[in-house]
């Protein structure tokens, strides 16, 4: 038999292998959190406005990060004029080396 016992507003308490004539002793207690609030149907969600607008900040955001990735990516062509830095990052002398064994 289980017994959940909600002490505090936090946690539940669930206690485990009561006997079902004696319900004072406890032979093992776990401790649990309660659902995160995505999860919590006993509150009402966001009206459909307020759902929307945050989805939007969401989705702003989302683009401003995938456009500074875009422009951290590396690329070989932005080293082709430095020779030094193609030695230093592929090891070829450079570039015109580099595409010649890359294009076999």
């Amino acid at each position: 038999m289980y017994l959940l016992l909600f002490s505090d507003v936090d946690a539940v308490t669930c206690v485990e292998d009561i006997p079902d004539d004696d319900l004072t002793s406890t032979s093992s207690t776990v401790e649990t959190s309660l659902p995160h609030a995505d999860h919590d149907y006993d509150q009402r969600p966001l009206p459909l406005e307020e759902q929307l607008q945050e989805a939007r900040k969401t989705i702003a955001s989302q683009e401003e990060e995938l456009e500074k990735l875009r422009n951290n990516r590396f690329f070989l062509e932005r080293f082709q004029c430095d020779d030094r830095l193609i030695m230093f990052y592929t090891g070829f002398k450079d570039y015109l080396t580099l595409m010649a064994v890359l294009c076999l």
